[in-house]
């Protein structure tokens, strides 16, 4: 089965950003940090929960060489996406605080910033989800594990200058340019293979609710218990 790109992003996070910080600052600043990032985990589970459905249409697609269904797969999935996720986006930008408040009992207040910033490269998600899937689909393995070593240099180089100047604030700002960066490549990968375009995803509108009709149902039968 196929990880996608922000499965890649939180495990490149996980095993050596926490290193990183606790190089540069106490213990305490780690702890603040992971606060406001075990909540923007959530948009892990989104995106792996719309694996289930998308990388097995795109590797049909594929191998009957219809890459017009395929590419309107890809502008459905990705509007569809950006719908279902922007209430989320808009709930952990204005509700951060109160969110934080009730989980951790006003113990991590100043992980509010850390996770107004991610959300802020959250925006990319769906680009960064659907594409990987689309590369792993069609069989670009390598094209994908290229992409992947980009977007790795890209973290650490990223981290390795804002972390020492702007604190752990600059950690979840490298994330962030990390999304928005990986979003660009697959974006400019799939205008390219695929012909996709800014305005055919803004034009999915409609056709992504019955995207996501399908994506639910498909969900709730991969979920069933074989008898």
């Amino acid at each position: 089965m196929a990880h996608h790109w922000v499965r890649r992003l939180f495990i490149i996070d996980a095993v050596y950003f926490i290193f990183l910080i606790g190089y540069f600052y106490d213990p305490v600043k780690v702890a603040v940090y992971r606060a406001g990032k075990i909540i923007f985990q959530f948009y892990n589970i989104i995106s792996q929960a719309m694996q289930v459905i998308l990388l097995p249409l795109i590797s049909k697609l594929e191998a009957a060489g219809q890459r017009e269904e395929l590419r309107a797969l890809a502008e459905k999935a990705v509007c569809f996406l950006f719908i279902i996720l922007l209430p989320l986006h808009l709930l952990l930008i204005f509700g951060a605080d109160l969110l934080l408040t009730v989980v951790y009992h006003g113990k991590y207040d100043e992980a509010t910033a850390i996770l107004r910033v991610l959300v802020f490269g959250a925006f990319f998600i769906p680009l960064v989800t659907v594409g990987s899937n689309i590369q792993m689909g069609m069989g670009k393995s390598k094209v994908s594990f290229s992409f992947v070593i980009l977007v790795a240099v890209f973290n650490i180089t990223v981290n390795l200058i804002l972390l020492p100047v702007t604190g752990i604030i600059g950690g979840a700002l490298a994330t962030t340019l990390t999304m928005m960066f990986g979003g660009t490549l697959q974006f400019l990968y799939m205008r390219k293979a695929l012909g996709l375009t800014l305005r055919g995803i803004w034009q999915r509108r409609l056709d992504a609710l019955n995207f996501g009709r399908l994506w639910l149902a498909n969900l709730k039968t991969a979920n069933m218990p074989a008898r």
